[in-house]
Order: structure tokens, then C-alpha cells, then sequence
């Protein structure tokens, strides 16, 4: 059989991460006991899934429904979590969550109208913007709660 090795790529690193997400928001669940914030980021690791199990050069409507779901709720999820987070890290995660937003609301509208909604980047660039802030919103907030954890293994030690 010939598989393409591209593919194989992307169902390894989108369902990971997406996996990965799923499981993170269950340990997150742990902590913060909220169950929306929960449901966002558990939507928003199927539809990473779904992007990397289905395959845009396979079946563009399916592929294309994921990356809504999981940018959207991705978006959503980045936007509420400034409820967990302490000052300059929660603004910046709502201007990310709303970047991604409003990234992905002109992407989309784009591909139907008209390539001025791509605002110079063309297609590519685009969805490179699209998903990106949510990627920097990932790291941001992974990194504030393993400082969060170590500063109360620190004060619980003294």
C-alpha cells in the first residue's frame, strides 16, 4: 500500500494535540472545578482530532467543520480562562482568544466573497493566523499553571 507520508504527519501531531488537550482539560477539571471551561477545552480537542484524523486533501466539508469546532470553542476556551489567570497573562489571553476569533470569522468569509477579507496575507497566511494565537494562548496558559503549581509546592514546603 502507498500511504502519504504527509498525512500520517498530520494525524500524528493534530491528534496528539488533540488528545493531548482532552486529557490536559481533565486534570484541569481537578483543579479548577469548572465545568464549562472543561467542556470548551474538550470540544476544542475533538475538533483538533478531527483535523488531524480527517485529512483536508481527503474530505474538505468534514476537515473543515473540525478546524470550526476547534477554533471556535479553542477561541472560547482561551477567552474564559482569564478567569484563572492573574493580570497581564489574562488580558493577553483574551486578545488572543479574540484574534483567533475574529481570524477565523474573516477566513471563513473570505473563502466566499472575495480574498480582500485575507487581509493581504492570502489564504496561507490566513489560517496561519487563525491558528497561531490559539497555539501561543496554549503555551501561555500551560506555562502559568506550571509556575502556579511549583509556587504552591514552594509555600506548602515552608
Amino acid at each position: 500500500m502507498n500511504y502519504d507520508n504527509k498525512s500520517l504527519r498530520r494525524v500524528d501531531y493534530l491528534g496528539a494535540r488533540g488528545m493531548f488537550t482532552i486529557a490536559s482539560a481533565c486534570f484541569i477539571q481537578r483543579g479548577f472545578k469548572n465545568r464549562f471551561f472543561t467542556s470548551l477545552l474538550v470540544i476544542s480537542g475533538v475538533g483538533l482530532v478531527g483535523i488531524g484524523v480527517v485529512a483536508e486533501n481527503i474530505f474538505l466539508p468534514i476537515h473543515s467543520v473540525f478546524s470550526v469546532v476547534a477554533l471556535f470553542f479553542g477561541a472560547a476556551s482561551a477567552i474564559k480562562s482569564y478567569k484563572f489567570e492573574k493580570s497581564p497573562l489574562s488580558y493577553v489571553s483574551v486578545i488572543l482568544g479574540a484574534v483567533t476569533l475574529l481570524a477565523d470569522v474573516l477566513y471563513l468569509s473570505g473563502g466566499h466573497v472575495s480574498s480582500g477579507f485575507y487581509l493581504g496575507l492570502g489564504k496561507g497566511g490566513m489560517e496561519r493566523l487563525t491558528i497561531y494565537p490559539f497555539y501561543l494562548w496554549g503555551l501561555g496558559f500551560g506555562a502559568y499553571l506550571i509556575g502556579e503549581s511549583s509556587d504552591i509546592t514552594r509555600t506548602s514546603k515552608t
